[in-house]
């Protein structure tokens, strides 16, 4: 991180994905995309996250909107995914 700050407001849209076999963009999600998106700080897992799940979700967006996490001037800052299945997923996020 560039400054001492905080990050929240977490959102995260599945976008399209290349099928596994052709290259050729689908504009769906598998059966089996459903992943877990945390944001880490200096390699630790914080409460900042999100789940997307294919069945529940679709595409729409999914947001976390309660949870903050405080990060320093020099913080190492990386987002951890998890879970099955290919995708492509936009995400955005308020530093301040």
């Amino acid at each position: 991180m560039p400054r001492d700050g905080e990050i929240s407001n977490l959102f995260i849209r599945p976008a399209e994905y290349y099928s596994d076999n052709t290259n050729t963009v689908r504009y769906g999600l598998p059966a089996d995309a459903n992943k877990t998106f945390t944001i880490r700080v200096n390699d630790t897992d914080t409460a900042l996250s999100v789940t997307h799940e294919k069945a529940v979700n679709g595409l729409a967006p999914v947001g976390n909107t309660t949870d903050r996490v405080t990060v320093n001037q020099g913080d190492m800052v990386t987002l951890k995914v998890e879970g099955g299945g290919p995708g492509t997923y936009r995400m955005s996020l308020e530093i301040k």
